[in-house]
């Protein structure tokens, strides 16, 4: 293959999606040198197959036209909410959250799902498959959504930011829950004591505390058990000699924030 091939963006270049707007010149190149060929050049050869005399990105351009959208450009409109995406199969997966359609369907629960990928993952529940491990602390997880929003906790990101007083939060369920606190909503019930919580979370963990002494969570290291994930994970930090807080005055770091809190009372009775 010799001389230049030219892919643009524009009417001349069937307006396809796939060719971006370069130029790339080859030489003469035996196929049995290809491996003297660096990565990138390697890459747009195979990216280069052809069907006859004809690339095959263009080839496929033109037989689906369907597919042949510029990057960017986004043709298929619902017509409910008005919201714009690049494919119809894209347009056929976002109806499902305006009709509610759930074809695929978890065979051991009968939990339904908008999405084959989404099914996929919620089936690692039941074969007890967890894929996606954290570097920090070694907890897995059976989605990568769950991994990355994990993270938070080691890295310290807090993106979500209640606007009545300021408390930022890592997750945004996290925020709608603490907004609750403003408003003075407590939906969840303990039915032995009577005591109300703005979150499920919290009746469930005074219940396993207070009334049941269930402790699910256990430690892989030593194996002490605990009455929430929280609480073990605060305990492992002990075993990888983790401390993500700091000291704003004298820069001592900490396991847990409780810790901090009890150090920084040496300073403030140092000012009194």
């Amino acid at each position: 293959m010799s001389g230049m091939y030219e892919r643009r963006i524009g009417p001349s270049a069937l307006s396809a999606p796939y060719v971006r707007e370069e130029q790339i010149e080859f030489n003469e190149i035996d196929q049995n040198d290809a491996s003297s060929l660096n990565a990138p050049i390697q890459e747009v050869r195979r990216e280069q197959t052809s069907i006859g005399n004809m690339p095959k990105k263009i080839w496929r351009a033109r037989k689906h036209p369907e597919r042949s959208t510029h990057i960017g450009k986004k043709r298929f409109k619902c017509e409910t909410c008005l919201v714009s995406l690049a494919y119809p199969s894209h347009l056929l997966k976002h109806m499902r959250v305006h009709t509610g359609e759930k074809p695929f369907s978890c065979p051991e629960y009968m939990t339904n799902f908008t999405e084959k990928g989404s099914l996929l993952e919620h089936m690692m529940i039941h074969t007890g498959e967890k894929p996606y491990n954290c570097s920090k602390c070694g907890m897995n997880f059976t989605q990568k959504g769950n991994l990355h929003k994990h993270m938070r906790i080691h890295t310290g990101e807090k993106p979500y930011s209640c606007s009545n007083c300021g408390m930022n939060f890592t997750q945004k369920v996290s925020l709608l829950k603490h907004m609750m606190i403003h408003t003075g909503e407590k939906p969840y019930n303990c039915s032995r004591c009577g005591m109300n919580f703005t979150q499920k979370g919290n009746l469930d963990k005074h219940i396993r505390r207070i009334h049941s002494g269930e402790k699910p969570y256990s430690c892989s290291e030593c194996g002490m058990n605990f009455a929430d994930s929280w609480s073990r994970l605060r305990h492992w930090r002990t075993h990888i000699n983790e401390k993500p807080y700091a000291c704003s005055v004298c820069n001592k770091t900490f396991s847990q924030s409780n810790n901090m809190k009890l150090h920084m009372k040496i300073h403030n009775n140092d000012r009194r």
